[in-house]
């Protein structure tokens, strides 16, 4: 067995994000002193992204920092105390997993240069939970089978009916899925002096 002082630094550290949720593993190799020593652990982290911190007391060489936010980094820091002697701490840095985005911001219908298409822009979640990798689109009534994906922060609705109010919903989307989705609505141009509908008739 080997014995380290008993304010020694705790070695070993490691720091590992699960993938599913926003929470940091934290290991370490534990202090090993003769005699009866009290060793305990004091575990810290915080993150320069958003602020957020906490600290714990262990005496197990292990502690899982949950409820954590998606996508930050963090540094993580694992302090060894014996009977109340803190020796210096041993830190490391890594970033929790990927989650799911919030609502994209600032959604803008106006009309177009048809009666039958709007134009929707908006801007990104302000909570990204990770990379945005694209924006679903629909509409009501006469919605696609299927949304519309675009990798951009606008896009026309075309194949519209003229004087007709739509329900337009935009949704954000990580590696991890599609996020809440954020509604507004608009109406499109009445038929004016610009614009000429033919009809045939056989």
């Amino acid at each position: 067995m080997i014995y380290l002082y008993a304010n020694a630094t705790a070695v070993y550290l490691e720091v590992t994000p699960l993938t599913d949720e926003p929470t940091l593993m934290v290991t370490w190799f534990p202090v090993l002193t003769p005699g009866n020593c009290n060793i305990t652990y004091t575990v810290t982290w915080n993150s320069s992204n958003n602020g957020d911190e906490g600290t714990i007391n262990t005496s197990e060489a292990y502690y899982n920092i949950t409820d954590l936010c998606y996508y930050s980094m963090y540094e993580v820091c694992v302090t060894s105390l014996a009977e109340d002697i803190a020796a210096a701490p041993k830190c490391k840095t890594e970033k929790t997993a990927t989650g799911i985005p919030g609502p994209p911001t600032n959604v803008l219908v106006s009309a177009s240069t048809t009666p039958e298409s709007l134009v929707v822009e908006w801007d990104p979640p302000d909570v990204t939970n990770g990379v945005i990798t694209n924006y679903f689109v629909t509409w009501s009534p006469d919605d696609p089978s299927e949304p519309i994906i675009t990798n951009e922060t606008t896009y026309t609705l075309t194949g519209l009916q003229p004087c007709a109010n739509y329900t337009i919903s935009v949704s954000a989307s990580t590696s991890k899925g599609s996020g809440t989705p954020s509604a507004t609505s608009g109406t499109t141009q009445a038929v004016g002096k610009n614009f000429v509908h033919v009809i045939l008739l056989i």
